[in-house]
């Protein structure tokens, strides 16, 4: 049986909603802030002669291309799910992260190589305080920029804006060795440069790897955070009604995690009831972690060798008790352990409710559901008394015979019938 929750809070939509708005305004203020340096370095670059600022500028543009594929990945992230895509788009965001990744890859090798042609070249340069005032404010302005990708895209689980922001913040760096090459062509400073400019070179080849293999394992399947399946196992362990509960997986699809587990609830209960109980799992799973999007839950049958099973009798006579007609007014009640088909143990509880005039069995059920019984055997039970027990997961079966004897060879034999209903109105 499979049974998913459809219910989702106004909170939790709105935050989605929220996240991904913030997202692309980040994206739109990274991609602008970009163009904007990468036009400035270029003009000035040319206008200079510095190879370096040059250099940077395309740097800048592939920054610019790598915005934008940002954007669009969060964009179609948004997309509702169609016929031919039925899980939706949310991995388009993970896409988009793979090729940003691939971007900051490519400005690396550039400045490297770049850096490299400047070992064997010192040449002049002219508007100089301009192109050093350019340096250092694409420098301060990205980095801050930057950070503020990266600390949006840790907020809404973004792994595209994280990437895009990462490489941002590398053009500190890079305006760093274009500052030093142009203060070094001044100063007619041979090979610093080119030397600084390498080093920089591998420090945004290992973000760029970084970015990389982030982006590959989210497109990958990988398991998220363990503390948000730390927080699922914990809700689950506190609903009672869940007797165990195995094969939780969860995985990551763009800033979103969707996920599946399956839960064992005692046989016979009804589907509406499963579906009450997974439909409230998975609104307390959504609230402890808003990234969670998905969850479909499995419900089986518990399936255990140990059973409790409740007969309500007249006098105490083992196996051969007479068992009373009806469950509110017997005189006693036998308790008796299974374990698979084999008698492990029986025991005895007197009724201390036999002579209320009303809600007799009521009673009496608050006070045998603290032995945790599995099964109830009677020949009548109320309609009070069947409902209790039954949304307390106690499966009833109907019996025609006078002795526990009988009555309990007729169940292991799967010869009593479940009762649907109950068999008369008052307890």
């Amino acid at each position: 049986m499979i049974l998913k929750g459809t219910l989702k809070t106004p909170f939790k939509l709105i935050k989605m909603d929220s996240n991904v708005k913030q997202g692309e305004k980040a994206a739109i203020l990274a991609g602008t802030t970009t163009l904007f340096f990468a036009l400035s370095k270029l003009i000035i670059g040319i206008i200079a002669g510095s190879v370096v600022l040059i250099a940077d500028s395309i740097h800048s543009f592939s920054d610019t291309i790598g915005t934008i594929i940002a954007w669009i990945g969060l964009k179609i992230s948004q997309k509702k799910a169609t016929k031919k895509f039925r899980y939706g788009y949310y991995k388009a965001e993970s896409i988009a992260a793979f090729i940003i990744s691939g971007f900051i890859l490519y400005a690396a090798y550039e400045i490297i190589s770049t850096s490299y042609r400047r070992l064997f070249i010192l040449s002049g340069i002219t508007i100089p305080i301009i192109a050093i005032s350019v340096a250092i404010l694409d420098g301060i302005f990205m980095f801050s920029v930057g950070t503020y990708e990266i600390k949006v895209g840790k907020k809404t689980h973004s792994q595209s804006l994280i990437s895009d922001g990462r490489e941002s913040r590398t053009h500190l760096f890079s305006s760093s060795v274009v500052l030093i090459g142009i203060i070094a062509t001044i100063l007619k400073i041979p090979y610093m440069e080119g030397i600084a400019g390498i080093i920089i070179g591998i420090i945004i080849i290992r973000e760029g790897i970084g970015s990389l293999k982030d982006s590959t394992f989210s497109l990958m399947d990988i398991s998220p955070d363990k503390e948000i399946e730390k927080k699922i196992i914990k809700i689950l362990r506190k609903e009672k009604k869940i007797l165990k509960f195995r094969d939780l997986k969860l995985r990551k699809a763009g800033m979103y995690i969707l996920g599946e587990l399956t839960i064992m609830l005692k046989k016979g209960i009804k589907v509406s009831e499963a579906h009450k109980i997974t439909e409230k799992i998975e609104e307390k799973i959504k609230f402890e972690s808003s990234q969670i999007e998905s969850i479909v839950i499995h419900t089986e049958p518990f399936k255990s060798k140990k059973q409790k099973i409740i007969i309500p009798i007249k006098k105490r006579q083992g196996l051969n008790s007479e068992i009373i007609d009806h469950f509110g007014r017997a005189e006693n009640l036998m308790f008796i352990e299974l374990n698979g088909k084999k008698l492990e143990n029986f025991y005895y509880k007197k009724n201390p409710h036999l002579l209320r005039e009303v809600r007799a069995g009521l009673n009496l059920i608050k006070d045998i559901l603290k032995e945790n019984p599995d099964i109830l055997i009677t020949k009548q039970v109320g309609r009070i008394s069947f409902h209790s027990l039954r949304d307390n997961l106690v499966e009833l079966y109907h019996t025609e015979d006078s002795i526990v004897k009988d009555a309990l060879n007729n169940y292991l034999k799967d010869n009593l019938k479940p009762l649907e209903e109950p068999t008369k109105e008052k307890d």
